[in-house]
Formats: C-alpha cells, structure tokens, sequence
C-alpha cells in the first residue's frame, strides 16, 4: 500500500493542513468577512500588472521563465514601494536612498506622522503603517496588525451593528474568548468586542457619527504577540471631518560637486527640484517585498500580515479579497486542504499555466469561495490560496497574478 492509500497517513495529512489552515483560515477567512459596508460592496476591476514590466533604473527586468535562486536571506527588509522619476528616469528608493543619472544622490527621510483625508474621514498614522483607501473602506496595516474602518449610512443601534459585525466570526466555532472593550473614536467612548481564537484576536467598535451614519472598525492582531497600541493611537485621532493634508517626505539632493540642498517638503506626486531639473516621489505600479524568507512584487492595494505559523507564512489582503501565501518544507497534496467540492482548474498568472483546485474553504457553518494552488520555484514550494465573496475572485486573481509571476 502507498502512500496516498494508507488512510492513516492521509489522515496525518489532512490533519497537518487543518493545523497550518486553522491560521490562514482564521485570518483570511474572518479577516475578510467584517461586515462594515452593510452588504453594498460592488465588485472592483483591477489590472494585473506584470513585473516584467516594471521599470527599474530605466532597464526592465525579466521575471519569465523564473530563473532558479539561491535561498535569500531570512531577514526582512523594508519594503520597496516608491520611485523617483526624473524625466523618462525611474530610479526605486531603497534604505531611504535613490542614486540618479550624473550621480546626483538623494537622501528621503519619511515625516513620523502622515495624513489621510477624504470627504468623510481623517486621521493621522505612524508613516510605517501601510494605508490603502478601497470604496471608502480605509485599511491600515503593520506586520501582524491591521484596521479596517468606514462610515456607513444605517439606522442600526451600536448593539444591533456589533453583532452583525461579528456574527461571522461566532459562526466560524473558532473563537475561544469573548469580552466587551472600549476605545475612544470620534470624541466618544465607543463600546466594542473583543473576539479571540488562541493565535489572533479581533476587535470591533461602532459609534455614531452624525446625520444617520456610523463609524464601523476592526482592528487585528495576527499574532498573540502583536501589539495594538499604534493603531488605539490613530483610532483616537479619527475625525469624520477632512483635515489639510501634510508633506510625508523630506529630501536632502546631492549634487554631483557634492554640494548638498537644503531639505525639502515632498508631497507624494508633487514635483520638487533635483538641481537645476524637478522630479517626483512616486509609488511604484507594484511593491517589492521580503517578509517571512520569501521575495516578491505585490499591489500597492494589499496590505500585508505575517500570520502565526511555523512556516514562512503571509496575508494580503484588499477588503474582502485575500490570498496567503506560504512556503511549505515539502510538497504536500493540495486536496488535503479542507475545501468542499473541489474541482481542478487551470489559471495562467503571468504567462504561466498553474494547476489547482477550487471549492469552499470551509470554517464552522461558514465557508468562502477559494483557490488553492501549489507550485516549484528555485528548489522552494510555494502555497498561495485566494479568498473572495461571491463575484471577486477575478480581482483576487488579478491580485494572485502579480504576486506569483514574482515570487522566490
């Protein structure tokens, strides 16, 4: 008998998977599902975007076929996400530094507070948090803490919303703790919940917020040791009034007779001047990232979180659009995952044709359509599993593509 016959060693397996799903389920599935639009997200288009395509130093690099790798380094690093452009000149900013042609070198120093501002809502947050804006969702992000918050037009009680806020989350039989907590939001002391499952916990919060609507958040820790004091910070500065928005760089331009300017405000997109020329601070069409020994290129709309597995092990995630990303010792049958009615399908992802399986991830009475696929790179296996509502898996695919095509 073989080893895919042998049903105990099927069963240790399926059970190893359950072990390492437990977190990805829990964070991908539940992390997903907070119910702060009241049910009126519309799906979103968004293009993939090729890393071969990506400009760098004014050369473009080639991702296809993936060469093979050495092991990269286990450290992290911080991510590459801003370029500076100068004409048809892009030049990435690494470690706070960017070498120009005629080696001009530039010195961008991130202000410890940035601005965000819209019609409906402001705040100030730590400029090492990552912050994407999604249908007028706000998401926050750090390495293994997030929010999520909005302004919905409802009639609801705050009793009535948080229960409809976690209602999916007691549905899932995976929390092990509850407790009612409080966190100042909007000049208010908003009551809220806490939800814990042993590896992540969860917080919601409602309170009013004038003219028949309500403020909804979500904060996450991934990891029993996460700390949330940063986010409590930004919670607390939260207005639902729109605030002048600030400059998040400052830049020191060194001239080639080594001649250095005097430092300057930059604004993200805003022209500045780089000796006699002017440039612009820009994001990148995709961030480079190394987290948790794996390399790759993401969307700038995903925000990232190191889950709490002994695997080198990832989220990200746009709203309720996620996919994890792991980096499994061996390969391991993917039908061992817990996926209901699953049936293979074929996707391409950068010019690549990848073979999974798709189905319903499946947590309590509660499960998410997904794709799971697993593939060899560079003497690695990789895991991704996408997660999306009813009509998003597009968009998570979309998402998926740039993140595969790159990955190493």
């Amino acid at each position: 008998m073989g080893f895919d016959d042998d049903p105990y060693l099927r069963q240790d397996r399926r059970n190893h998977w359950l072990a390492v799903g437990g977190v990805l389920l829990g964070v991908v599935l539940l992390g997903a599902k907070v119910a702060l639009r009241c049910q009126r997200d519309r799906p979103r288009t968004y293009a993939y975007v090729d890393p071969a395509q990506i400009i760098t130093g004014g050369h473009a690099a080639s991702l296809e076929p993936p060469p093979p790798v050495e092991p990269i380094s286990a450290d992290d690093a911080a991510p590459i996400e801003f370029e500076i452009v100068r004409g048809d000149e892009h030049v990435d900013i690494v470690a706070g530094r960017a070498v120009l042609t005629g080696d001009v070198r530039l010195e961008i120093t991130p202000r410890p507070q940035w601005t965000y501002t819209s019609r409906q809502l402001s705040l100030t947050y730590p400029s090492s948090l990552h912050l994407v804006e999604r249908a007028g969702e706000v998401i926050l992000g750090g390495a293994d803490v997030s929010a999520q918050m909005m302004i919905v037009p409802t009639t609801a009680s705050t009793d009535d919303a948080l229960a409809e806020m976690t209602a999916f989350y007691d549905r899932t039989g995976m929390i092990s703790s509850r407790s009612d907590v409080e966190q100042p939001l909007l000049g208010q002391h908003a009551p809220g919940r806490r939800l814990d499952t042993g590896a992540a916990s969860f917080e919601f919060y409602a309170v009013p917020a004038g003219k028949g609507r309500q403020l909804r958040v979500m904060l996450q820790a991934a990891t029993p040791a996460a700390d949330l004091a940063p986010l409590r910070a930004v919670l607390a500065s939260v207005s639902n009034r729109p605030r002048p928005p600030t400059p998040e760089f400052e830049v020191v331009v060194t001239t080639s007779d080594d001649v250095d300017i005097a430092p300057v405000a930059v604004t993200i997109g805003a022209p500045f001047a780089i000796g006699r020329d002017r440039g612009r601070l820009m994001r990148r069409p995709t961030v480079r990232e190394r987290r948790a020994t794996m390399e790759f290129e993401r969307a700038p709309e995903l925000i990232v979180t190191v889950t709490s597995t002994s695997l080198p092990s990832l989220v990200l995630r746009s709203g309720e659009v996620g996919l994890q990303l792991m980096s499994p010792p061996m390969e391991m049958p993917i039908d061992a995952l817990p996926i209901d009615d699953p049936r293979p399908i074929k996707r391409t992802f950068g010019g690549t044709s990848y073979d999974g399986l798709a189905g319903d991830l499946k947590v309590g009475s509660e499960g998410l359509p997904s794709e799971v696929f697993q593939f060899q790179r560079g003497g690695r296996t990789f895991l991704v599993t996408l997660s999306a509502p009813d009509g998003s898996m597009a968009e998570a695919e979309a998402f998926a593509a740039t993140v595969i095509a790159s990955v190493r």
